[in-house]
């Protein structure tokens, strides 16, 4: 019984030897110093943590938008088609031009020898009562 005491008494002023060696205390002359320290000791992960978290949040708030897009894409079987007229044509607020409420595609007809430009121009048919629009070439 004894030698399984001072066993287990042996045991226990290791661990506890270890533990003193790997605390390590600090006397510092006050507060702020002790604050900058600790600041000191914990800024480098706090701002690498920051930075995930705001990157991973851009991420998750764009994604929906994101996904509506690829969802409309993928349904419609010629929005691929449309995407030169998206990127270069000019859209007009209805009211402020005269018009009634709401988003306007300027397009004006190709006059001479115009080179046609999809998002820009339209021609009529030869009975004026159908519009073409350009989508690219």
């Amino acid at each position: 019984m004894r030698n399984e005491a001072q066993q287990q008494k042996s045991v226990i002023d290791k661990a506890s030897a270890r533990i003193n060696q790997t605390n390590t205390s600090r006397q510092t002359d006050g507060p702020q110093t002790a604050f900058k320290f600790g600041l000191g000791k914990s800024f480098p992960g706090a701002f690498v943590a920051l930075v995930l978290i705001c990157i991973v949040s851009f991420f998750y708030a764009h994604s929906d938008e994101y996904e509506q897009v690829e969802r409309f894409v993928s349904t419609t079987k010629n929005a691929p088609l449309y995407t030169y007229i998206i990127e270069q044509g000019q859209l007009i607020d209805g009211q402020t031009n005269g018009l009634d409420k709401g988003l306007y595609l300027k397009l004006s007809q190709p006059k001479g020898k115009e080179i046609l430009q999809a998002g820009k121009h339209f021609l009529r048919s030869k009975n004026g009562k159908i519009s073409y629009v350009p989508l690219h070439f």
